[in-house]
């Protein structure tokens, strides 16, 4: 009786790959008397994010720096459509409406009450996830044109 050979297979080795998370975060908007008005929840894919983001704050300054010097109506309408454009961008359409209705369309209020919360808790993470999208991409790059 023959036996057929014994064939040891080798399992291959799974590699990993793991998506990429978004940013989230809840602000919390209080009444003048601490009393919780509501939540503004924020979801950030940083690949999309961060173009625009450096846009919106361009626009900002640029927007702020034309109204004080000169404080028309076109450049105060300009203004407050910069401060909507940075609230949407970073709260969304229904959050950007809700901060606005909130605050009454007293955009320089709003944005000094809420871009602490923006400067604090959002940029460092979209500059850390940022960080790190580079050095992968400058890994990937050594490897592609490499001779195999």
């Amino acid at each position: 009786m023959s036996r057929a050979p014994l064939l040891f297979l080798r399992r291959a080795k799974m590699y990993e790959i793991t998506r990429r998370s978004k940013i989230k975060e809840v602000l919390a908007v209080n009444n003048a008397d601490g009393s919780k008005a509501f939540e503004v929840p924020v979801e950030i894919n940083v690949d999309a994010f961060v173009g625009r983001w450096n846009k919106a704050r361009v626009a900002l300054a640029e927007a702020q720096a034309d109204l004080q010097a000169d404080k028309t109506d076109a450049k105060a309408q300009r203004y407050g459509e910069s401060v909507i454009a940075l609230m949407r961008l970073v709260f969304g359409d229904d959050g950007a409406e809700k901060l606005i209705d909130f605050y009454a369309k007293d955009y320089t209020e709003m944005l000094l009450d809420v871009f602490p919360f923006i400067a604090d808790r959002i940029v460092p993470q979209v500059n850390a996830a940022t960080d790190e999208r580079v050095k992968q991409l400058k890994k990937a790059a050594g490897i592609v044109g490499k001779r195999i």
